[in-house]
């Protein structure tokens, strides 16, 4: 059984929280919650040795349509770029798309998904940011050398006389 991927999700309507927190869990994965974008700059900041696989936050972090957009999400997902930068982000929003964003701020996300959509659809949305961090998180770990150890050995040039090991000094 794979290991369990630490989610750091940010989203401040409680209900769509616990929803999405629930999805998560269920895949037998550990969720941290943040209702806010300093909460959600809190927790990087205070745990620095606890590697998140996954950022997954609301894009507008007032949860409140009367009360204007905002784009906190974005000034989160940009400050995680700099200081967790091998973590992917995906962003949602049920106040913004694609053509509401610029293109700058869409480069912060590793993936976008509106939360206008239906059940098969959100399946497929945690499926795949899922997927996201599960292949991100292989590849921090794995060496950047694919080379085995016997493979760097048999490439080295080895002297095969004690007249070639001197001339090679």
């Amino acid at each position: 059984m794979p290991e369990p991927l630490k989610i750091l999700l940010v989203e401040d309507d409680q209900a769509i929280a616990d929803a999405y927190k629930a999805i998560f869990e269920n895949e037998g994965n550990y969720v941290v919650c943040a209702s806010n974008y300093d909460s959600a700059i809190r927790i990087i900041n205070e745990n620095p040795a606890f590697t998140f696989d996954l950022l997954f936050s609301d894009i507008d972090l007032v949860g409140d349509p009367t009360k204007g957009a905002d784009k906190s999400g974005i000034s989160f997902a940009r400050y995680a770029r700099q200081v967790v930068p091998n973590v992917p982000i995906v962003g949602h929003s049920a106040y913004f798309d694609n053509n509401d964003i610029l293109p700058e701020e869409r480069a912060y996300f590793d993936e976008w998904f509106p939360k206008r959509m239906n059940t098969a659809e959100r399946e497929v949305m945690f499926d795949k940011a899922l997927r996201i961090a599960e292949e991100r998180r292989k590849a921090r770990l794995t060496p950047a050398s694919s080379n085995s150890t016997a493979e760097l050995v048999d490439s080295l040039e080895v002297p095969s006389s004690s007249e070639e090991f001197e001339t090679a000094l």
